[in-house]
């Protein structure tokens, strides 16, 4: 696996991190939208399957300078909405979202958490 991640099957991206504190802390970092909002989005998250959920982006605020997003997303640096439901939730250690409209394909996202770290699928 490269620093970023390892492509496991045709559509299918793992990336493994080594985050710093107990499982119980990082969880909150996915599952809290003001915590999750610090890192990638916020969102009210229901901890079961089959809830929905929405992800509102807001990439301009996640840079600490003035740094502004590239023109071909300057559309969406203010403000970006991604609707999607909870396929599997078991706190602390797996969360799986899936997104994407009836005649798309459904993205997924799942999260594994272990003692030593926490692994992403995206498929």
């Amino acid at each position: 696996m490269s620093e970023y991640g390892e492509k496991i099957a045709a559509e299918t991206l793992r990336i493994e991190r080594l985050l710093p504190g107990p499982i119980e802390r990082l969880w909150q970092y996915l599952v809290d939208s003001d915590r999750r909002r610090e890192w990638l989005a916020a969102g009210e998250l229901v901890e079961s399957g089959g809830a929905p959920l929405e992800l509102v982006f807001r990439n301009n605020d996640l840079s600490q300078s003035d740094d502004r997003a590239p023109e071909k997303y300057a559309h969406i640096g203010d403000e970006a909405r991604l609707h999607c439901h909870i396929i599997d939730c078991e706190a602390p250690r797996q969360l799986t979202l899936a997104w994407g409209t009836p005649m798309e394909r459904h993205r997924r996202c799942a999260s594994s958490w272990r003692r030593k770290g926490i692994r992403y699928c995206w498929w």
